[in-house]
C-alpha cells in the first residue's frame, strides 16, 4: 500500500512540475523574446544580479554555473552591453580582471522576466481558503523534505521512466 501510494506521489509530482514549469518558463521566454534577449541572456543577467549581492562576479563564475565556456558567456555579455543591460568594471585590485554588474535598465529588464514568469500565480486566487491552505502546507513540506538534496548530485539516468 505504501509502494502505491508512493508512486502516485511521483506521477502527480511529474504532472505538476511538468505543468509548472511550462507555465513558469513559456512566460518567461515569451518576455525575453518580446525583449530580443536569448534565455542565455536572461539567464545571464539573473547570474549577474544574483552575485552582486555578494561582491560581483566575473565571466568565469557565470560560464561555470551554466555549464558554459567563456567564450559563450562573453559573446552574450558583449551584446547585453551593447544593449545597456549590463556592465564590464574593472576590477579595483586587478585590472586584467574584469567584474560585471546589471545597469539600471538590465535590473529592470531581469525584473520584467521574473515578473512574468511568476504571473501565472495569480490565477491561484481561484482556490478556495480551504485548498490555499492544504496546498500552502504540503508544498512547505515537500520544501522542507527537499532542501536537503539541493546540494547533492542526483544522478542522469534513474531506474524508472515516464517514457518506458
Amino acid at each position: 500500500m505504501i509502494a502505491m501510494i508512493h508512486e502516485e506521489l511521483k506521477d502527480v509530482l511529474r504532472l505538476t512540475t511538468s505543468r509548472l514549469v511550462h507555465l513558469s518558463m513559456r512566460s518567461f521566454w515569451l518576455y525575453a523574446k518580446e525583449h530580443g534577449l536569448s534565455m542565455a541572456q536572461m539567464f545571464t543577467l539573473g547570474q549577474i544580479h544574483a552575485h552582486e549581492q555578494q561582491g560581483g562576479c566575473n565571466i568565469s563564475m557565470i560560464s561555470g554555473h551554466l555549464g558554459v565556456t567563456n567564450a559563450a558567456v562573453s559573446q552574450s555579455l558583449d551584446q547585453l552591453v551593447q544593449q545597456g543591460l549590463a556592465l564590464r568594471i574593472e576590477h579595483p585590485q586587478d585590472r586584467r580582471s574584469k567584474r560585471l554588474s546589471l545597469t539600471p535598465k538590465g535590473r529592470e529588464v531581469l525584473q520584467g522576466g521574473l515578473n512574468a514568469q511568476q504571473a501565472w500565480m495569480d490565477n491561484l486566487q481561484q482556490l478556495t481558503d480551504d485548498e490555499a491552505a492544504q496546498l500552502s502546507a504540503a508544498l512547505r513540506l515537500l520544501a522542507e523534505r527537499l532542501a536537503p538534496l539541493e546540494n547533492t548530485k542526483v544522478p542522469a539516468t534513474s531506474q524508472t521512466s515516464p517514457l518506458n
